[in-house]
Parts: C-alpha cells; structure tokens; sequence
C-alpha cells in the first residue's frame, strides 16, 4: 500500500528503525527490504536474522529432527516444505499456496472448512505428485531453517506432543511452521535490539496472524491489523483497520509518530483512550504544556468545586444534610485559601495538559 510506504519513509527520516518479522523465509523479503529501505528482517519466525550488510542469527534445524519430521509426514500423509535460506522446496502445491494469489484466495476460505480443504490438498497431491522421501533427504544436505507441514490447528497441536524440542506455530489456516524452541519472531526482535541498543519495550508491533501472538505480548506497543485473528485483537493495545485500508499508517497517526506538530502519547494505555475520546468531542487535544491564565485556572477551578458539591450531596440523607455540609465547605474553602497564602506566594509558574 502507498500509505504504508510513505509511512515508512517518514518514521525513517525520523531516524526509527523499521524492519519486518514474518514466518517467510529471507528469500521472500529481499526485494521488500530494498523497496522499502528495511533496517532488518526477522524471518523464518526468527530462525534466520540479517541486515543490509550481514546475517545477524541463524539456527538451522538438526539433521536428526529433519529426518523425523519427513517420517512423521511420510506417516500421516502430510504435504511438507523444507525451508533454505533460498527457496522453500519440497512441496509444490505449498509452494503454489505460499503465492501471492492463494493467499489471497485463503482469506476467503471460512474457518470451519480449514480441516476439509487440508485434508482436500494432502489426498490430491498425495496421488497426483507424491512427495519421495529420497528427495526430502536429499535436501538436508543444506541448512534448513523451518519445515512447513499441510495440517490443520487440530493436528499441528497433536504434533507439537511429538515434537516436544520444536515449537510449532502458525502463519495461515492450512499449514503449521516447525521452528526451533526458544525461538520466535519475538525472540528475533530482542535479538535484533541488543543489535542495535534498543529494548522491546521501545518496539511498536503489527501483527495479524497467530504466530504474531507472542510478539504483540512482548513488545512495548502492539497494534492489531482490522484483517487480524479474533486472538490477536485480544492480545494487542490497539486496534488499527486493515492495511488495505491504510492500517499502518492510521495507527502511526494516532499515537502522533507521523503527526507533523508534537503529539503526547502516555504510557498508561487508559490514558491514551481517554484522549481519543476527548479529541472525537471536539477534535482538539492540549499537546505541549501550557501556561494557565487567572480566568482559565478559575473555570478549572469551578469545575473541581462542583464535583465537590455533587460528592457531598450523593452523601446527604436530606435537603438540611446537603444545606449544612454546603456550609462546612465554605468554612473549608476560606480555611485553605488563608493556609495557601501564608505558605505560597501570590504570583507562581502553574503549567498543565
């Protein structure tokens, strides 16, 4: 999206380092890291880490878990991908859903038919071009840093009981990614700051898929794509539109990264929204610290002074109740104003939002 682009170029010229954290592998962000002028990229759900000068990580699968996790889909009749720095090979009708266009197709693909269609793949692919085990092998005598295996939520998660030292995760409804424990995108972002002398609670976050999960939980700020699981809507701060309605760009605005004046953003999440709330009343919000007048304390002032009222009135039992504590503030308000002006002097520096 062009919105995302000149985003990017803006937070950049900002001096933000901006970079991408995804399940593909290095093979499928190179020429997005050079149009868009990435700092990094976190792929391969953090197994395999570079700049634009070097990799920064990697963590290759072992030999002895490859060989059982190609058993393992020889068994159960699972389409599997073995991901290279390069390509991932292996499986061609994954590497046909790992296109542009079947993932276009996938999001119209309602969830309850996920295991029907998975199941639909592995049975006709199985008989039209079966997968030889020879061939798997053969590929293992490159580095691969994640396996990708057609199966559904449901089977990935009886797997992952199998596979206790490889952690597997999801990026689509249709196939599971088999990583390394230990690892994650999260994990890679950590990686990338100690890198670069930042903390992950100095990262802000956009994910939509499941295997953003633990990313959104961990970094500073998480947004969640409008396209995104119901799951990551739950874990995330925020809740932008999807990127083909300017998502990124929209959420950059709202926490003033892209604003052209200086914008306050708070640490304290309640605060945040209170102030969208505010700024949807009347569309204005206080930004930078402003000098109080005489008349604009006072009518602050007013206000207090009323909430007051209010207060003690829910706590009469009558009229005279209400009367008599009405009096007793009065008493008070000449009570402070006599303590303020022996303590205080009369002309100080009084700022506020």
């Amino acid at each position: 999206m062009k919105s995302t682009k000149d985003a990017i170029k803006i937070v950049k010229e900002q001096g933000v380092l901006v970079g991408v954290a995804t399940g593909r592998g290095p093979f499928f962000v190179k020429d997005l890291m050079e149009e868009l002028d990435l700092d990094f990229a976190v792929t391969y759900n953090g197994q395999y880490i570079f700049n634009k000068d070097r990799v920064l990580f990697t963590s290759p699968l072992s030999k002895s878990h490859l060989r059982q996790l190609i058993a393992y889909a020889k068994k159960e009749g699972k389409e599997i991908a073995l991901g290279t720095k390069d390509a991932m090979l292996g499986s061609k009708i994954m590497s046909f859903g790992l296109g542009s266009f079947s993932q276009r197709v996938s999001r119209f693909v309602p969830s309850m038919l996920t295991r029907t269609v998975s199941h639909s793949f592995n049975r006709m692919v199985s008989k039209v071009v079966p997968q030889k085990e020879e061939d798997l092998l053969q590929l293992m005598n490159q580095p691969i840093y994640q396996v990708l295996m057609l199966m559904t939520p449901e089977e990935s998660e009886k797997a992952a009981a199998d596979f206790q030292d490889l952690k597997l995760t999801r990026s689509n409804p249709f196939a599971a990614d088999v990583i390394n424990q230990g690892n994650s995108k999260l994990e890679g972002i950590r990686r990338v700051g100690k890198e670069y002398g930042f903390d992950l609670n100095q990262v802000m976050a956009f994910g939509d898929s499941d295997n953003d999960l633990e990313m959104l939980a961990g970094v500073g700020m998480s947004v969640a794509m409008g396209n995104g699981s119901s799951s990551v809507k739950e874990v995330a701060k925020h809740i932008t539109t999807s990127n083909q309605q300017d998502g990124i760009h929209k959420a950059l605005e709202h926490f003033g990264v892209l604003a052209s004046e200086k914008v306050f953003v708070s640490r304290d999440y309640h605060f945040n929204k209170v102030k969208t709330f505010h700024h949807m009343m009347d569309e204005r919000t206080q930004e930078e610290p402003q000098a109080w007048d005489l008349e604009g304390a006072t009518h602050r002032a007013g206000f207090k002074i009323e909430e007051l009222v209010e207060f003690v009135r829910a706590a009469s039992s009558s009229e005279e109740d209400f009367e008599q504590a009405v009096g007793q503030l009065h008493q008070a308000l000449d009570q402070a104003a006599e303590k303020v002006v022996k303590k205080t002097p009369a002309k100080q520096d009084l700022v506020g939002k």
